[in-house]
């Protein structure tokens, strides 16, 4: 069991910086949860975007889902898995519902419209959102509608970040209903540049809704995951800002936050947490339009 921790924290911290800093805030103990669940994730994700054939990639998603739903498989990463949600009481369920998102990205993606992408946002990281909650010490069951959202705002601002990277995979995720035209490697006419970076700005203004709301969740963590998460949340919003500042233009290259910014902006973090009001005080969750 420890190396299979170690492990995944190693895996966490290589494929996940912003996350493995905001995780200094948390104990061993529940850093390690969290990296295993990450772990089980990114295996995941993996199987979807780095197998040379597809049907190989579905029939490895499907036999992961079975096994689910079995509560028992022969991988081990599968297997750890099914016994940190048997440790957590994590709901399994949301673990199939990561899969069925995740295998709709081995076939072109075209997202038809925002609900459609709100869909498959709740699918490959709202549902992250739900599993994490019971390993972070969640025992209010409306916090996890927050958990939810934010998983959400996360996945919107990875999209908008990877337009680039996701356009030469076949896999459109900004909806039909904001183009005009299609994504291209990198746009050359003006009224194309626009456009895109219009649409791409009307998502990254709809992530932050939803880590403003998100926030409010916050009140129903304990204190090192409330901070943790804070900060997590935080740094991935400032990826979107910096995005938003150079006028959407994806096509310029990846956006992401340096290490000495990361830690600007968790020192501002830890400062506002003790004066806000809404990050201690509980809120039911209301639901809101799209």
């Amino acid at each position: 069991m420890i190396k299979r921790a170690e492990i995944a924290k190693d895996t966490l911290h290589k494929h996940s910086k912003t996350f493995s800093f905001a995780s200094f805030f948390l104990g061993d103990e529940t850093v390690n949860k969290v990296a295993r669940l990450y772990s089980f994730c990114r295996a995941v994700d993996d199987i979807a975007d780095e197998g040379e054939c597809i049907g190989i990639a579905r029939k490895n998603l499907n036999s992961i889902s079975k096994d689910l739903e079995l509560g028992m498989s022969s991988n081990e990463i599968t297997s750890d898995f099914l016994l940190l949600a048997s440790e957590c009481n994590i709901d399994v369920h949301a673990a199939r519902e990561l899969l069925e998102g995740v295998m709709c990205d081995l076939d072109p993606v075209i997202m038809i419209d925002e609900q459609a992408l709100d869909h498959y946002c709740y699918q490959v990281a709202g549902t992250v959102g739900l599993m994490m909650c019971p390993i972070l010490g969640v025992t209010d069951s409306n916090a996890l509608m927050y958990a939810c959202d934010l998983g959400k705002a996360m996945q919107l601002t990875n999209i908008c970040r990877d337009i680039h990277e996701d356009a030469l995979r076949e896999r459109i995720y900004i909806p039909q209903t904001l183009l005009q035209v299609g994504i291209t490697k990198e746009p050359t006419k003006k009224k194309e540049e626009m456009e895109m970076a219009r649409a791409c700005q009307k998502l990254l203004l709809r992530a932050d809704i939803l880590y403003e709301k998100a926030e409010l969740g916050l009140a129903y963590l304990p204190l090192r995951s409330k901070i943790c998460i804070l900060v997590a949340s935080r740094l991935y919003k400032a990826i979107g800002t910096k995005l938003l500042k150079k006028n959407c233009r994806y096509w310029e290259g990846r956006v992401f936050t340096t290490r000495s910014e990361k830690i600007i902006l968790a020192v501002r973090m830890l400062l506002s947490l003790w004066v806000n009001p809404k990050f201690w005080i509980k809120k039911p969750y209301a639901k809101d339009k799209m």
